[in-house]
């Protein structure tokens, strides 16, 4: 299906972000420009093809496997005048309304949505992006042990977390056993880790829809598989102050698109993310 993309002012492509594309690196790159908007201000969309292109820049394989997967599973329905998202896209297209949509979820961490279950809800949530600075260390890191405390937080705030009932435990041990596979896989060859890496991404969208701490983990992942090769990024640790830049003004690291953004770095920080979150759950 031919569709002309959308000329927008600076004022638009930011409201889109603020109200519609609440994610930390969709909202950024429509804000800049980089993602190119179809459809409506009212009804935005975007190719998927666009954001699987913008995501594997530097080399990388994050767009075309992880952001392609998320955009198709999670965001294939349009919202109708009501706020209820029950319309097919077109084909080739994901909504950039997130608020209400299948992707959103109960135990959000309430930064950019202020209810991840109603329809256009976003907007920039100070105390809870507070919250996560005040878990950031000395030197202005965030750890995956930190990141795992914040989840842990936020699903145990909101009673409509359906992690505390999950019964999809076997599922969850499945997927944190292929983390480690494909944590393993790093040593042999390249066939075999991709393999290792594709199969803990089945398992983790298999077993996520029944768990909200799941769902924060990969969305955290991606957060950290993106800047996991940014300058001053280290092992586990990624800079609050990047992160604050995407969240609080949709702003991208200088030289986004020339390091390399990949599968691996999501397996690897959501299955750590994901174990340090079920521990500080464990504990609280």
């Amino acid at each position: 299906m031919f569709m002309e993309a959308l000329e927008l002012d600076v004022r638009q492509r930011a409201d889109i972000s603020r109200r519609k594309a609440t994610c930390p690196f969709i909202g950024s790159i429509v804000a800049s420009g980089d993602l190119p908007v179809f459809g409506s201000v009212q009804r935005p969309l975007a190719k998927v093809e666009d954001v699987a292109r913008l995501g594997d820049s530097g080399g990388g394989d994050l767009g075309s496997h992880v952001l392609q997967l998320f955009a198709i599973g999670n965001h294939s329905r349009l919202p109708n005048l009501a706020g209820a998202f029950d319309g097919p896209v077109p084909a080739g297209f994901f909504s950039l309304d997130f608020p209400g949509s299948g992707g959103a979820h109960p135990g959000d961490s309430g930064i950019l949505i202020a209810d991840p279950l109603l329809f256009q809800s976003g907007r920039l949530g100070m105390p809870d992006l507070d919250r996560l600075k005040r878990l950031a260390d000395a030197q202005g890191m965030l750890s995956i042990a930190a990141v795992g405390q914040f989840i842990a937080d936020n699903v145990k705030r909101d009673d409509r977390s359906r992690s505390k009932r999950s019964n999809a435990l076997s599922k969850v041990g499945t997927t944190l056993g292929s983390a480690f596979d494909a944590l393993l896989a790093r040593f042999r060859d390249e066939a075999s880790r991709h393999a290792a890496q594709v199969r803990f991404l089945q398992n983790f969208i298999s077993a996520a829809s029944g768990d909200d701490l799941m769902r924060s983990s990969g969305e955290f992942g991606l957060l950290f598989a993106f800047l996991a090769h940014a300058p001053g990024a280290v092992d586990g640790k990624i800079k609050l102050r990047d992160v604050e830049a995407m969240m609080e003004h949709f702003q991208l690291p200088q030289g986004w698109q020339d390091w390399r953004k990949t599968l691996g770095a999501w397996v690897v920080s959501t299955g750590r993310i994901l174990l340090a979150a079920r521990r500080a759950a464990h504990r609280g």
